[in-house]
């Protein structure tokens, strides 16, 4: 109880500053989409200069393009940057990446979320994830789960999901295999 008493207080009083310095939301996002197409050195050059001030604006450079802008310019289609893009060009929106599980921590070969395919062509995730840094204040979460059972190697799949203080919007999916 007391630790979402802590969360419903950091997503009032942290969230609104840290929103203040939206050119740090957006630095991998393209040119052609409304960004700086800031490059992965230029985003470390960024995010050690922004922690001289805050770690938290450091943490954030980064992590929008791993949670959002990276996997939908590799994985998503034009419909879906189309879609997603222009908030992130606002460099108001806020993401969170959620790997790390109560029992596996953060061994995604040991992941116990599951997606699966409803009726409708959208996937219903089930499963438990713990410790997602900004998920208090993130409007945009990037949930990392299995996908069947793939012999000779394990099939991990992300799942965009907007928080409750979004408006619904469908799945962009993305996924990737390792041996």
């Amino acid at each position: 109880m007391r630790m979402r008493s802590i969360a419903a207080t950091a997503s009032r009083r942290i969230g609104p500053e840290i929103r203040r310095h939206g050119t740090a939301f957006k630095l991998r996002l393209p040119e052609s989409y409304g960004g700086p197409g800031a490059n992965l050195t230029t985003v470390c050059i960024a995010a050690e200069e922004f922690a001289k001030v805050s770690e938290s604006i450091a943490l954030i450079s980064g992590q929008n393009g791993i949670a959002m802008i990276v996997p939908l310019m590799q994985f998503g289609n034009e419909e879906q940057r189309q879609r997603f893009f222009p908030e992130v060009a606002k460099g108001r929106m806020m993401t969170a990446v959620a790997i790390t599980e109560p029992q596996s921590g953060s061994d995604v070969g040991s992941m116990k979320t599951r997606a699966a395919r409803d009726g409708n062509g959208s996937y219903v995730l089930n499963g438990e994830k713990c410790f997602i840094t900004f998920a208090p204040v993130a409007d945009y979460i990037l949930v990392f789960a299995r996908i069947g059972d793939v012999s000779g190697g394990t099939r991990i799949s992300a799942h965009s999901s907007w928080t409750p203080k979004r408006r619904a919007l469908p799945s962009a999916r993305t996924s990737a295999s390792s041996a």
